[in-house]
């Protein structure tokens, strides 16, 4: 094997997949977003509470990666849930300091309706992908459970009840039964119905009886 070969190899251990280069850019967006609000911490006069918001969202958020990275599995079940419900709560929070300092003065630092631009427009970016994220997860979640409902629904009666006939099953047994129905109550079957019923008789043939008067009577005429 010569050193081409193991160049390639290793290139090919060390290259991140698009998983891979996903979460670590999934995992630079939180570090960047922390960096920029510890940096413009006191740059938005019009709304203090916005580089605070960045801050400790993109905190709470880095450390669900950490978590993920760990690989704890059902012991931090809770702790995740926990900071689940809390990152809802500070996102319905931030959206009320982002929305209500909406086009503040970039230009003016002195102005008391300054806000640093690349400050603001992260926040307010991410709180939107963040509300979009969140509305397009719930709407699949329920969409799957409906299917999912549906589904076991539909199965548990196939295997109960059996198979259910179609409509079009249906309409033929309808169709069958009022010929049947028509055929009974029709006026040739009352005619056969109010035949007189004859009931055989036993038919032998009769041997002929021959008296005695007229065997005499015969046997004189010949004489």
């Amino acid at each position: 094997m010569n050193h081409g070969d193991n160049l390639f190899i290793l290139q090919f251990k060390f290259t991140p997949s698009s998983t891979d280069r996903f979460q670590i850019i999934l995992g630079l967006v939180p570090l960047l977003l922390l960096t920029l609000g510890a940096m413009h911490l006191h740059d938005c006069p019009k709304e203090p509470m916005v580089p605070i918001y960045v801050i400790v969202g993109s905190s709470f958020f880095l450390f669900l990666q950490l978590i993920a990275l760990c690989g704890c599995g059902t012991l931090c079940l809770i702790p995740v849930l926990l900071v689940f419900i809390f990152l809802f709560i500070w996102l319905i929070t931030g959206s009320v300091f982002v929305y209500r300092a909406f086009k503040p003065n970039f230009e003016s630092k002195r102005s008391p309706e300054y806000c640093e631009k690349i400050l603001y427009d992260a926040a307010f970016w991410c709180t939107n992908l963040a509300w979009v994220a969140m509305a397009l997860c719930g709407t699949l979640a329920l969409c799957r459970q409906v299917y999912r409902c549906i589904s076991e629904r539909e199965l548990k009666d196939d295997t109960e009840a059996g198979r259910s006939p179609s409509p079009e099953e249906e309409g033929e047994e309808d169709e069958e039964e009022k010929e049947e129905e028509k055929e009974v109550n029709s006026p040739l079957s009352d005619k056969v119905k109010h035949l007189p019923q004859t009931t055989p008789q036993n038919t032998q043939p009769k041997t002929p009886e021959l008296s005695l008067d007229k065997v005499t009577v015969d046997s004189e005429a010949k004489i």
